[in-house]
């Protein structure tokens, strides 16, 4: 069975729809039987992802024009392996709801750092760029390390 990962935002139409869709490109060139997903805990159902999400994203060759927000449910939270919130404050609501060891702060899973990824909605293109690259930086070491893998000098290749 594939395992999946599961990026949690706020309204999930800007972090964790692009991380979902870099994860699932380095799960697919990597060759690994997985998926991501994401979800937000105060999303609006059904909202397209933030139109500069969607730009950054397909210009490095990803596609976000088919994603529509959607609220962190007990079916996807049942679904997921892991779970990765993009801050501090989503990872203790989530860990308040159900303890459970497979919650982790996305920078935290990736290196170690108890810092959160900035919420770029309603800036500039440039804010979401330093978002995507924020998150592609971390990426790496997130499939590498869901896959086992020691991951001491990860690295995008």
């Amino acid at each position: 069975m594939a395992k999946t990962i599961l990026f949690v935002c706020t309204g999930n139409t800007c972090r964790s729809p692009m991380a979902a869709v870099l994860a699932n490109d380095y799960l697919k060139k990597w060759g690994f039987k997985g998926q991501a997903f994401s979800a937000g805990l105060g999303a609006v159902p059904n909202l397209p992802a933030a139109k500069q999400a969607q730009k950054i994203m397909a210009e490095w060759g990803l596609d976000l024009s088919k994603h529509r927000s959607r609220a962190l449910n007990e079916e996807l939270w049942q679904k997921a392996d892991l779970v990765l919130t993009m801050t501090q404050a989503q990872k203790e609501y989530l860990q308040q709801l159900a303890v459970d060891k497979k919650v982790f702060l996305f920078k935290e899973y990736a290196q170690g750092e108890n810092k959160d990824v900035g919420d770029p909605f309603g800036g500039s293109e440039e804010v979401y760029r330093a978002c995507a690259q924020e998150l592609a930086e971390g990426m790496p070491k997130i499939i590498k390390r869901f896959r086992g893998e020691d991951c001491e000098n990860c690295t995008g290749g």
